[in-house]
């Protein structure tokens, strides 16, 4: 499992680094961004993917590609602009795998979580999904001051 935000780097001028954990190793793991937890081009979020129990909890405003390492993970880091327009800023991040290779389903999608970009003060991070693949969970909020990175999925999980 990986760390909490590091609070230093969640300000404007600095980034979001986002991991991803136990994945298929070499398939293609998209990074997701977004600004908005409740639509998605008009449609209510969450919206699950057909036939699974995976879900976008997040609208889609950038994304990012790289190849599943060797050890099942990859990072990701999204950098916040300079200036004072993104501080207070609320982003949502997520993964997507393409699992391929006839498996089933052949997208999975990770838990989500809510940042808050900070103008020098800790940030707020919230879970917006749960860890077990299933229809309920636990929130879990807090401010974190400890260095450390922003763990997005240490398990993905289809039901």
């Amino acid at each position: 499992m990986f760390g909490a935000p590091d609070p230093s780097q969640l300000i404007p001028g600095g980034q979001l680094d986002v991991h991803l954990g136990s994945a298929t190793v070499g398939a293609a793991a998209l990074s997701f961004l977004g600004d908005s937890r409740t639509s998605w081009a008009g449609s209510p979020l969450p919206v699950t993917w057909p036939g699974t129990s995976c879900s976008f909890y997040t609208n889609h405003r950038t994304s990012a590609v790289q190849a599943v390492g060797p050890a099942g993970t990859a990072s990701w880091s999204w950098p916040i602009p300079s200036g004072g327009a993104f501080a207070g800023a609320v982003l949502y991040a997520q993964w997507g795998v393409l699992e391929g290779g006839g498996s089933l389903p052949p997208f999975t999608l990770s838990q989500a979580y809510q940042i808050s970009v900070g103008a020098g003060v800790p940030p707020r991070y919230e879970t917006v999904s749960n860890t077990t693949g299933g229809s309920t969970g636990v929130k879990s909020t807090g401010v974190k001051s400890t260095l450390g990175h922003l763990g997005i999925a240490a398990r993905l999980v289809v039901n």
